[in-house]
Parts: C-alpha cells; sequence; structure tokens
C-alpha cells in the first residue's frame, strides 16, 4: 500500500495542499513501512527534476495561486505513475492493482472555466491555430497544460493495456464528473479564497473496462460508485457482501465469465473485528470539517445521511 502522503506533500491547517517537504516526519507512508526506501527515489520533485525535465512538463505555464501547491499536484501525478509503473515490473504478481489519480480533479476546480473553452473547440472538431485565437493566451496556456497532463494518463492506460495477459481486466473509474453546475455551494478556503461556485462535480462520471472478462461492446448500462466494489469482487471470483449498498454491474461481464464465475453472496465482510492502529494527523479535524462542508459526512448529531456532490446521498 502506498498512501497518499508517499509523495512528500505539505498541507495547510485545513487539509489543502501547499507544497513539497523533502524529509517529511509522517513513518506510516507505506505498507510495509520498508517500501518507502523502495520508492522515495521515483518521487519527482522540483527539486529533484532537470529544467529539461520540468520544461517538458510544461509546469512553468502554471499560474501561481495563493495557499496552492499547483505545480506539486501534476508533480505527485507523475510520481504516482513511476511508481505504479515499478510496482509493476518489479514481479510481484498481485491479483489486484489499483492507481489513483487526483491531480485533474484539483485542476478543475482551480481553473475549469479554462479547460472549458479549450475542450469545447477540440470537440467542435476545430482545432488548429486560428481555432484557438479568441481565447486569453494565458488561459491557453493553462489549458494545454491540463490536456498534456491528461494526455499522459492516456498512455500511462495503453502501458497498462499492453502489459494485460488474456485473463486479465483493466477498469478505469472516475468517483464523479465535472462541469458546470451553478446550483453547489462554493466552498471557503483560506486566504479569502473560494472553490468558484459556478463549476462543480457532476453525478456523470466514466466506468470503461476491457479485456478477457469483459463482454465487448456492452453499454447503456447503469452504474453508481457504490457498484465499484461488488463488481471488482466479481472480477476477483470472489462473493459481495449483501450489506453493500451496491452491486456487481454484470452487464459488462462476458456470458463465459460468468458462467465460469456465477455471482456469490456472503452476507457481510465486517463481521470480524479488523486489527490495526489509527495514526493521528495534524489535519484530522480540519480534513473533517472540509469533508462535512462538501458534502461527504454528516454533521455531527444530523441525523443518518447526508447529501453529497451533485445530489448524491451517502
Amino acid at each position: 500500500m502506498a498512501t497518499d502522503y508517499v509523495w512528500p506533500l505539505k498541507k495547510d491547517e485545513q487539509g489543502f495542499a501547499t507544497g513539497s517537504e523533502e524529509n517529511p516526519a509522517r513513518e506510516d507512508r507505506t505498507w510495509p513501512r520498508e517500501l518507502m526506501k523502495e520508492l522515495d527515489p521515483l518521487n519527482a520533485t522540483e527539486a529533484r527534476l532537470s529544467k529539461e525535465e520540468l520544461a517538458s512538463l510544461r509546469i512553468s505555464d502554471l499560474p501561481t495561486v495563493q495557499g496552492y501547491a499547483v505545480r506539486d499536484i501534476l508533480l505527485k501525478d507523475v510520481s504516482v505513475e513511476r511508481m505504479a509503473r515499478h510496482l509493476l515490473e518489479s514481479g510481484r504478481e498481485e491479483s489486484l492493482f489499483a492507481v489513483y489519480f487526483d491531480g485533474f480533479d484539483a485542476y478543475c476546480h482551480l481553473f475549469w472555466p479554462n479547460y472549458r473553452d479549450y475542450a469545447a473547440i477540440r470537440k467542435g472538431g476545430s482545432a488548429g491555430p486560428e481555432a484557438f485565437a479568441r481565447l486569453d493566451p494565458e488561459k491557453l496556456k493553462i489549458a494545454r497544460v491540463l490536456d498534456a497532463h491528461l494526455a499522459r494518463i492516456d498512455a500511462f492506460l495503453g502501458y497498462l493495456r499492453d502489459r494485460m495477459r488474456p485473463e486479465d481486466a483493466l477498469v478505469i473509474v472516475s468517483d464523479h464528473g465535472y462541469g458546470d453546475n451553478p446550483e453547489r455551494k462554493p466552498i471557503e478556503r483560506a486566504y479569502g479564497q473560494t472553490i468558484r461556485p459556478e463549476h462543480w462535480h457532476t453525478l456523470s462520471g466514466i466506468l470503461l473496462a476491457t479485456g478477457g472478462p469483459i463482454r465487448k461492446g456492452a453499454s447503456g448500462f447503469e452504474a453508481s460508485v457504490v457498484d465499484v466494489t461488488p463488481t471488482v469482487l466479481a472480477l476477483l471470483g470472489l462473493p459481495a457482501g449483501r450489506d453493500m449498498d451496491g452491486r456487481p454491474v454484470e452487464g459488462i461481464l462476458s456470458e463465459g465469465f460468468r458462467e465460469k464465475h456465477p455471482q456469490e453472496w456472503i452476507e457481510t465482510y465486517d463481521a470480524t473485528p479488523r486489527a490495526g492502529t489509527i495514526t493521528p494527523g495534524a489535519y484530522d479535524e480540519a480534513m473533517k470539517k472540509r469533508l462535512r462542508a462538501l458534502g461527504y459526512v454528516d454533521a455531527p448529531d444530523e441525523g443518518s445521511s447526508s447529501e453529497g456532490p451533485g445530489g448524491v446521498r451517502h
């Protein structure tokens, strides 16, 4: 397990990324702990990269945003990709390998209007230099950084696809979509800033799957984020819990796979208490407050459910 703290990210009192720490004191950044020594050389920070490497990332085209580690968000995703490739090529042979890139979500919150206008031109099929002439040059630079970042993630997906065996499945999931959504309440930040209210998470996310166990050409099915875990369990040949909120998305599974691995159920995976300890963090209370403001968790003594982004109840 490589946690969100593998990259040396420094946060403010609200839990927002504000920069990098070369020597963070936190110990439990990987499991097992000694894995951190193996992964740390793969961390890409500005201090470690050459001018040429930084230029290839277009990192200087990103504007400064007070209190936000705009450049480090990009470097963290680059580091995650490096670590993922290393672990995949290390011969460990895991049955399940999951990678999470969170940089584009942060960039949408910061720069969505810039990217929206750029993407609209691309979608219209007129991507020549003259088509972008009406865009502000500085905003265009930001949009192209985001586009290049998506291209890197897309190339990584190609890398994964090339490594797949016939029995493997590749599942691509976003926990939400993004777009113009003026109904959302702005999130207040430090320094007198807010996350802009005219754009926000949307309900329409992404679920794509390919590989031997996947039915070719399957589309038109409905799925939710709560269906992801039961579906992954099905792909691993494991039962789903009857107490889970979601159900396997059987419409994406091939007939041959379903015949070989019929859906099984157990009452719960939570019957036995799990051993382990909690490592306290400096931002725990601030993060709880932030998650309440986002609608992901309940405020104290306010009922049993909460309304999340886009009106989803959790």
